[in-house]
This record gives C-alpha cells, structure tokens and sequence, in this order.
C-alpha cells in the first residue's frame, strides 16, 4: 500500500513516521514540501505519487489562535480539506481526515459518540467541523477520525496542553493551577497512529469514527499523572475554568469526552502515558 501523510511533523505525523509499517510505501510531507493551501502543488503530488490513501494530520489549531486568525483557521482547516476531498475523489484516492472532539459543545452530560450531533462552540471547532462535512460530502472513499487531547512527541514544536504544562514547570515554576472541571479523554498519538493504519489496512468500512485511549480525565488529572510519571515535584493546585476564562476569546467546551459505538477503544491512556514518558525523556535527552 502507498501512503501520503499530510503535515508530517506534527503530533501525530511525527507518531505515523516513528510507526510505518515496513510492507508499505510512504511518502511524508511537511509544510516545506507540500503546502496543504496550494490546490495545485497538492493535484501535483498526488498525481505523482498515486498514493491509496492520503492521511491528512494538518491542521491550524487552538481556540485564541483561530479566534486570532480566523481567515487563516478556516483557509487550513475547511477550505484546503475541501481541495484535497476533491483531488481524492478526482485521482480515486482514499481520504484519511483527523479531526477533534472540539466539534461539541460539551454540554452532553456523557461521552459523545459517533451518532452525536456536532455543535462547535468556538472557530477553531466551526472550521475542523467545515472540513469534516467538505469530506463527507464530497469524497467516496474516505475515514473522518475524531480525536481527543493528545500527549506524543513531535519533529517540530508544538504548544498543546501537556507541553505547554512542561515549558512551565522546566521554566522553574513549582506551582500550577490547572482546571478540574474540563474533561477529555487523553490519548497517546503512537497507539492512534499505530491504529490508524492497522484500521485501513484491514480495510474498515468508510465512514467517521472516534478513536481514543481507554479513560477519561479532567486536566488536573491528566497533568498531575504526566509530573508524577516524569518524577517532578510540582505542586498541582485545583481550578476552575472560569477562573482562565479572561485569557479565553472565546467560549471552551468543558467536557468533549468521546466514545465509539463503532471500534474498539485502545489500551488506559494511564498505561500509555508509561511509554510516552520513555519517548519523552529519550527526546528531552537527545
């Protein structure tokens, strides 16, 4: 099988690059090789390497950047995945699109699921949630995987929430106050990339579906099990979203756990976080 990876350097492209299966060809592509917003370079590639399946990992993300750069959130987010559906469904390639739990609104009351209606409350979800029906509608064969937040190593440098958690504490900042309140189900991107493949491999039926490690946690939780895991003494004091909400530009759903009533969920994100741990000190090493 040959597979295109769009945005290889991120948090999961990086987890696809470290997990590539020996028996298939890949062809990694970064911002410097493959600019995601450039119908034309993307047509070019694609016809080129006439891939089976393209996985597109790229994404503009983060509520205050996309409430910042609203223009520029839904050009990556909804508009180049419009081009891209069409390009596959032009050259008959199989769409893998990620998408995220911030498509909910967070007021369920349980875990969402497959059959759950989307109702983003911020841009960043109004745009991740405009390239997901560009890609229902338009392709054929193609996989919509939902994710939630994510812990993984990355080639290029990120600022999601367990990174942004370390950057504090390697600053020497012994305190934090971190929301007990905002709930989601962190997943390790090895085992979602590890997944992802074995899913199209065995040549699941097209369609959406949410894919996680087994658990749900609050932000206190996850960032408590991540410094006790790393061994750092941090002292971990209890919050409540409303407390940040002056940093926000826009309202944040407080609980977007999901589940599948359609596959298998992975192993306890609690046993998984083990392994990231052992990638992270071998990175912080290095």
């Amino acid at each position: 099988m040959k597979i295109l990876i769009i945005g290889s350097t991120g948090i999961v492209g990086s987890a696809f690059k470290r997990n590539r299966t020996k028996s298939d060809t890949y062809f990694f592509e970064d911002h410097s090789t493959l600019e995601i917003k450039n119908r034309d370079q993307m047509l070019a590639r694609l016809a080129e390497t006439r891939p089976d399946v393209v996985i597109n990992t790229a994404a503009y993300v983060g509520v205050n950047p996309c409430a910042e750069h609203q223009t520029e959130a839904y050009a990556v987010n909804a508009e180049a995945v419009r081009d891209l559906a069409e390009i596959c469904k032009q050259l008959n390639i199989c769409l893998a699109h990620l998408s995220t739990d911030a498509v909910f609104d967070g007021q369920k009351g349980d875990s969402y699921t497959e059959e759950d209606a989307a109702n983003p409350l911020n841009v960043y979800g109004k745009s991740k949630h405009a390239g997901d029906l560009f890609v229902e509608d338009i392709c054929k064969k193609y996989y919509i995987f939902r994710l939630p937040i994510l812990f993984g190593t990355r080639e290029n440098k990120g600022n999601i929430f367990i990174e942004k958690m370390h950057k504090l504490a390697a600053s020497g900042t012994t305190e934090l106050l971190i929301s007990d309140d905002v709930f989601s189900c962190p997943s390790f991107s090895d085992d979602l990339a590890r997944e992802i493949l074995r899913l199209i491999k065995a040549k699941l039926a097209h369609g959406l579906y949410h894919l996680k490690n087994e658990g749900k946690a609050s932000l206190f939780e996850f960032a408590s099990t991540f410094f006790a895991k790393l061994g750092l003494e941090i002292n971990i004091k209890r919050a409540k979203a409303k407390d940040f909400a002056y940093y926000d530009k826009e309202p944040k759903p407080l609980d977007t756990a999901i589940k599948s009533i359609k596959i298998k969920h992975l192993r306890p994100w609690e046993e998984a976080m083990d392994d990231f741990v052992v990638q992270f000190k071998n990175k912080e090493v290095k």
